[in-house]
Order: C-alpha cells, then structure tokens, then sequence
C-alpha cells in the first residue's frame, strides 16, 4: 500500500469553494473517521504533484506543513491533491507571533525564491500554534501547459515533443537567481538581523538537502503520474542545490 495515495471510495466529498486560482475546491471526508478531512484541488494537472511535492520538500527542511496526499478515484479528476484540513486556523500576524513561527516565516519567504514559487503568500497560524503556508502549486516552474503536456501523455507527434522537451530544459535552468540576494536584503532590511540569519540558514538547508529522503514520495506520484515526472523534480532539487551552494560561496560561507 502507497500511504500517500489514497482512494477516494473512503471519503464523501462535498463543495468546499466555488473558485479562485486553484479552481473549484472540495472538502473530502474520511468514511471510517469523520474528523480527518482534505481539501481537494484538481482543476489542472499541475495543482496535486506541486502541493504535494511542496508539503513533502517543506517539511523535510523542518517547516510545519499541511499535509498532503495524492487522491485516486475521483470521478472525472485525474489529478487531485488533498491537503488537510486545518480546523480553526486564523490569518498569520507578524507584530504578534512568538519567535519560532517568526523565524518559520522568513524561512518560508526564502524557500519561496528557492523553489520558483509565483502563487500570493498567504499564511495562517493552526490549532496549535504553528505557522503554515497556503497555496504552494505555482511553484518548481511547472504550470498547466508543462504539466498538461509533458506529463500526461497528451503529447500529438514527435515535433511536439522536442518542443516540449525544450520548456521542460528551460523550466529546469529558470531559476530567477538575482532574487536570493533581493529576499535576503528585503528580509533583513524589514525585520532584522535575525531574519537575515535565518534565511541564509535555509539556503544552506537547501544546499544541504538529502534527496534521498523524497524517494517514498517518488514512488508515490509514479503511481499517480508518468515517471518523467519525478525524474523532472530530482533534476529541478539538484540544480536549486547547486545554486544555493554558488550563493552561499559569494557570500563566503561554508554549507555545513
């Protein structure tokens, strides 16, 4: 059994949210346990594999995210991500959080130049008091035409496919680098020297990073999604890696 796939015959499903950026949401329901519930996002192909990717990469650095999981089953969804529900939660206030979910915010803040992330950051503090992020999809330079294309098989013709392969080299060495600098100084400008410790910390995190501690999650959206997929994530973790470690470099420090 792949623990991070689930079926969606053990859930009822209802409405959660007409629209918005992630499209029409679902609020999902466990059958055997009424109080375990994920919101549901699958209007495009790309929503699921990047949330899921995201909560697994995030939480491996030692942030508290929601959890993800992939969903099968889902008539007429292919493609779904359930992220749990998170009861009582209420919006993020800087001036009024303790330190460790201060410091977990600028963290957040850098891994979102890090990973390429385009969504609006939106932040809410939990039921026991830990800061999370919502809407972590427009991130790893995957949006619907890469992941519609590329990792669905809807691919016409050979000619089609050397393009496609073309955005997915272009998506991989995109990495919008001058913006590591510019989130430093803006963290450490806005709210101090602390703020600009942590985030070089995350950068060397980052740098640091196991990959071998996503293989689970590999497995997981091979059951889902082509393998190419996971193949494009490993490649996208070894040259973000590689960039924090040149940052690091020019600004004289030793990842550890």
């Amino acid at each position: 059994m792949i623990w991070d796939v689930l079926k969606a015959s053990a859930f009822t499903f209802a409405p959660y949210s007409a629209g918005g950026d992630s499209g029409a949401l679902f609020l999902a329901v466990s059958r055997k346990n009424p109080g375990v519930r994920y919101v549901i996002k699958s209007a495009t192909p790309e929503l699921a594999c990047n949330e899921f990717m995201y909560s697994k990469i995030a939480s491996l650095l030692g942030l508290h995210t929601q959890e993800a999981k992939l969903f099968k089953g889902i008539r007429g969804h292919k493609y779904a991500v359930g992220i749990r529900f998170s009861p009582n939660a209420r919006k993020f206030r800087h001036d009024d959080a303790d330190e460790s979910n201060r410091r977990d915010f600028y963290a957040f803040q850098t891994l979102y130049v890090i990973l390429n992330e385009e969504d609006s950051q939106e932040f809410f503090i939990d039921e026991r008091e830990r800061v999370f992020k919502l809407d972590n999809a427009a991130a790893f330079n995957i949006g619907a035409i890469l992941a519609g294309a590329t990792f669905t098989g809807a691919i016409p013709d050979k000619w089609m496919e050397s393009k496609i392969e073309s955005l997915i080299q272009s998506s991989l060495s995109h990495t919008e680098y001058d913006k590591y600098g510019i989130m430093l100084r803006i963290l450490t400008e806005r709210y101090g020297q602390e703020a600009g410790n942590v985030s070089l910390d995350m950068f060397k995190r980052f740098a640091a990073f196991d990959e071998t501690a996503l293989d689970e999650a590999y497995i997981s959206l091979d059951v889902v999604y082509p393998e190419r997929l996971s193949d494009y994530y490993r490649e996208f973790i070894r040259n973000r890696k590689a960039e924090c470690g040149r940052f690091l470099r020019e600004k004289g420090m030793a990842i550890t």
